[in-house]
């Protein structure tokens, strides 16, 4: 049985939607063909938050996100999906008016936003991108994903067999990061180098 779904993503630094048609009798659930619409809108909610003198996300912004939301919502109706999952990222670990803006995305457009954890965050980076390069489980040793978010960082990779998850968060930030091709008993690894801020 297949389902027309939406995943919507309210970051840090933009909101994003997904629809795609998905088979929901193998798991983990697989995209039928391609995307049925795909899009990014920059929102700058972390950089509004920083800004800020008491911790909240200005009205200002939280108005030009329902937009955003609004308009992803009515996408997604018009193209048929019947669920529309959404996460939270960073901001809305931090803001300290995030529960009111949840309430009332929730109340106002009837989406419910789940606040992911960074961690959350980490393993969904990994396992987008082993999907993307296609991965079965022994290149997954070989795999560094790397999330580069609005207001927070992940890296994760696993290590003997176990995910490992590499996480900056504020105060720090991440002001130079290199990467260097290294040959590491007989096999090129990417080695990443990074200078953190406090």
């Amino acid at each position: 049985m297949s389902a027309i779904l939406a995943a919507l993503d309210v970051g840090s630094g933009a909101s994003k939607l997904e629809v795609a048609k998905v088979d929901t009798t193998i798991i983990p659930w697989t995209v039928v063909g391609e995307s049925l619409f795909a899009k990014e809108q920059e929102l700058k909610l972390a950089s509004d938050l920083k800004s800020s003198e008491n911790n909240t996300i200005s009205a200002h912004i939280i108005d030009r996100l329902f937009e955003v939301l609004k308009n992803f919502k009515k996408v997604a109706s018009d193209l048929g999906a019947t669920e529309i999952s959404a996460a939270a990222t960073a901001v809305f670990r931090l803001a300290d008016n995030a529960p009111e803006v949840l309430k009332r995305i929730q109340s106002e457009l009837g989406i419910r936003v789940r606040v992911i954890s960074q961690e959350e965050e980490g393993e969904i980076g990994f396992l987008t991108a082993a999907t993307q390069f296609s991965c079965e489980a022994p290149d997954l040793g070989n795999l560094v994903a790397w999330d580069s978010g609005g207001a927070s960082f992940q890296l994760t990779a696993l290590a003997e067999g176990l995910q490992d998850i590499y996480e900056v968060e504020p105060p720090l930030t991440v002001q130079r990061c290199t990467f260097k091709k290294a040959l590491i008993d007989g096999v090129f690894s990417l080695l990443l180098y990074f200078d953190i801020v406090v």
